[in-house]
């Protein structure tokens, strides 16, 4: 009769240390379950920073792009301003001389030969003279407005 006591003892253990494993191996599953999903957060983490970075580095290279191409609009503006007032003052130069001419013409029409060549050189005179001055403004107005042609 004790046998059966003591069988049944070892049945129930046999039984305890069978839902113990159990417990056990139920719990190492939740445990793995846990870490591999904070391994895949800590994963999404490193590639959110990863991406930050990459987004504030292209951010950086294009703001760095976009003050280049101010700077070089700038510069277009400078260089397109100063061609217009060069072109506006050969336009009033050659204006001049056209109406020289023609003055100059009609002086040779009416007045004797002397006249007319003494009056040319005078003029051709005075006109080296203005040539020369607007040359030096000119060239003033480039070197001011334009800093790269005084290198």
């Amino acid at each position: 009769m004790t046998d059966a006591p003591q069988g049944n003892k070892l049945n129930d253990s046999e039984q305890e240390i069978e839902r113990l494993e159990r417990i056990i191996t139920a719990l190492m599953d939740r445990a793995e379950r846990s870490l591999d999903s904070q391994g895949s957060d800590f994963g999404l983490f490193q590639t959110t920073l990863a991406l930050e970075q990459t987004v504030a580095q292209r951010t950086l290279e294009l703001e760095n792009a976009v003050a280049a191409n101010d700077k070089i609009n700038r510069d277009l503006l400078r260089l397109t301003q100063t061609l217009r007032q060069e072109i506006q003052v050969r336009q009033e130069a050659e204006a001049l001389r056209a109406g020289q001419y023609a003055i100059l013409e009609k002086i040779a029409a009416t007045a004797p030969l002397e006249e007319v060549l003494a009056s040319l050189a005078i003029w051709t005179e005075q006109q080296d003279a203005k040539s020369m001055a607007e040359v030096r403004r000119f060239s003033w107005t480039v070197l001011c407005c334009n800093p790269q042609a005084r290198s």
